[in-house]
């Protein structure tokens, strides 16, 4: 179930109805009547808690519609009822699941499912009232004794609500674990990234040490012939000789950066077993990062994040690093106190990021100006020190490499918005 979020919004909603339908196969009839009482809405209630992109009302109505037809179907094999007759006796079901899903949404049960008492409650009132409903259109509310009709549907009700609350919760702490999992998992894949990308280091610093000693015979060599008294043979000679040896030293920095790319390259290429991530799993891990930071600076800045339609990808580096980067530029704009939104939608086949803050905005001169590398209007007060520069051109650069594209906007009196398009097919695995 856990692995569904890479299916479509339709895919999705056929696995649950499915679930649903079936969960009506098992039932009781506590009135010796053809009134049934089954599993189906304990599945219904806490699986559209748990897909929250889920439509309640078609959801219910086709699943009640399956439902229905595999009870008729059972029906006019196992009993000589016409088929209008078992038809009739059915049809209350249907209206059951449409009375639910409208009390349901009436309720906001999804709104509140972090509140267990209250969603008990909701899910109670839900149950009770359609099933009093369904009794209804049987003719069967009063046909017995109130408070062994009432106490029947009040016990069920409440019985449904706490189950359906707990396979709700299950779930989400077994996506939390597997979350979690994966996560550290990630961690460890890191933490080795790391260690190797450490021991290409002591060839960048000793590039840097070349590349000095470049500059001081380049100076040499300069000095050498503005100072040279000697005759025009011998200078020619010891011009080519430190000629030689600067040639040297710059072919020994080509080939430690050559060096150092490759390794790179090779502990950065994608292995055929590369793992996928779910972007509701990346978003938590860039929320994490992000709260750090904020805790770190002892700003008062407050953070949204919402997955609209999550699914599986293999940029989870390239998604981290896009919007990590523009989270950081966000919180830098905020300042000390100021709100972060960050959200995901899909549109046809194109997967938008969003990154709004309240912060003080980008004049229109800079908005030009502001993906160039090195170019940046953003210091830290408590040091005094520049911002790089390099985190917007960074995120043009790594949107471009993905056929996607960077819109900014802002307003004149603060406040930016970052628009991140990217095609489906290079995201979603």
């Amino acid at each position: 179930m856990l692995g569904t979020s890479y299916l479509s919004l339709w895919q999705t909603m056929l696995l649950v109805t499915t679930f649903f339908a079936l969960g009506g196969m098992i039932t009781v009839h506590p009135f010796n009547s053809p009134f049934q009482l089954s599993f189906a809405p304990v599945i219904f209630s806490s699986l559209l808690m748990y897909f929250r992109r889920l439509s309640v009302e078609y959801t219910a109505f086709f699943g009640s519609i399956v439902m229905v037809i595999l009870r008729v179907v059972t029906d006019v094999s196992t009993s000589n009822m016409e088929l209008m007759e078992i038809l009739l006796e059915r049809a209350p079901t249907f209206f059951f699941y449409i009375i639910y899903s409208i009390g349901f949404n009436l309720t906001r049960v999804r709104e509140q499912r972090d509140n267990v008492l209250m969603t008990v409650m909701m899910l109670t009132i839900c149950d009770g009232f359609s099933n009093a409903a369904e009794l209804a259109m049987r003719g069967e509310l009063f046909s017995r004794p109130a408070d062994v009709t009432f106490g029947i549907l009040a016990g069920v009700a409440i019985a449904r609500a706490v189950m359906a609350v707990f396979i709700c919760y299950g779930l989400r702490e077994a996506q939390a674990v597997a979350l979690a999992e994966e996560q550290v998992a990630h961690y460890n894949e890191l933490t080795l990234l790391i260690a190797q990308l450490k021991a290409e280091l002591f060839y960048l610093r000793k590039s840097s040490r070349d590349i000095e000693q470049v500059m001081v015979d380049s100076y040499g060599l300069y000095q050498e012939m503005q100072n040279c008294q000697c005759r025009e043979q011998e200078r020619h000679l010891l011009v080519a000789d430190q000629a030689l040896a600067i040639a040297r030293n710059i072919h020994e920095v080509k080939k430690d950066y050559q060096r150092v790319v490759a390794g790179i390259e090779k502990v950065l290429e994608p292995s055929e077993g590369d793992r996928k991530s779910l972007l509701s799993g990346i978003f938590q891990l860039i929320e994490q990062n992000a709260r750090r930071v904020l805790a770190q600076r002892g700003a008062d800045v407050s953070l949204q994040f919402e997955c609209r339609q999550d699914f599986w990808t293999d940029q989870h580096y390239v998604i981290v690093s896009i919007l990590n980067n523009l989270l950081i530029n966000a919180i830098e704009a905020c300042g000390d106190k100021g709100a972060i939104q960050v959200s995901e939608s899909i549109e046809k086949d194109t997967v938008i990021f969003e990154v709004q803050d309240s912060g003080c905005g980008i004049a229109e001169a800079d908005r030009e100006l502001i993906f160039q590398p090195g170019y940046s209007t953003k210091f830290d007060r408590r040091t005094g020190a520049m911002s790089t520069g390099l985190g917007l051109s960074h995120v043009q650069n790594l949107t471009k490499l993905l056929g996607g594209q960077v819109v900014v906007t802002s307003g004149e009196t603060g406040g930016t918005h970052f628009y991140i398009s990217i095609p489906t097919v290079r995201l979603i695995a």
